[in-house]
């Protein structure tokens, strides 16, 4: 089994702690997921929808049938603050999963 490892981009709340860990397989991914704020997330393109309670671990799991880059977002309003000396909005909250197959992961 060959192991992938995703890195996450573009999050900018310093309190958001999303960490996303690894995508299991190359037909099954799993996103482990521990925040300690209330936050929510949400990636439209592969029907996730999950509220992260605060001080909790959870995991969602899909399908990854293609590569590409797939859009991510807070689903839960939470605010704003400074992070790098600029503000920051519920609305700064995005990223982008980058899935890749095993194979062009070691290329």
């Amino acid at each position: 089994m060959q192991k992938l490892v995703l890195k996450v981009k573009g999050m900018h709340c310093a309190s958001c702690s999303i960490l996303i860990d690894k995508l299991l397989g190359k037909q099954a991914g799993v996103i482990s997921i521990k925040t300690n704020y209330d936050y929510g997330i949400a990636l439209d393109v592969l029907g996730v929808s999950q509220r992260m309670p605060v001080n909790s671990t959870i995991k969602i799991e899909f399908v990854a049938i293609q590569e590409g880059d797939f859009p991510f977002y807070c689903s839960v309003p939470c605010g704003e603050g400074i992070v790098d000396g600029h503000k920051r909005t519920h609305f700064d909250m995005v990223g982008n999963l980058h899935v890749r197959s095993a194979m062009s992961a070691m290329e």
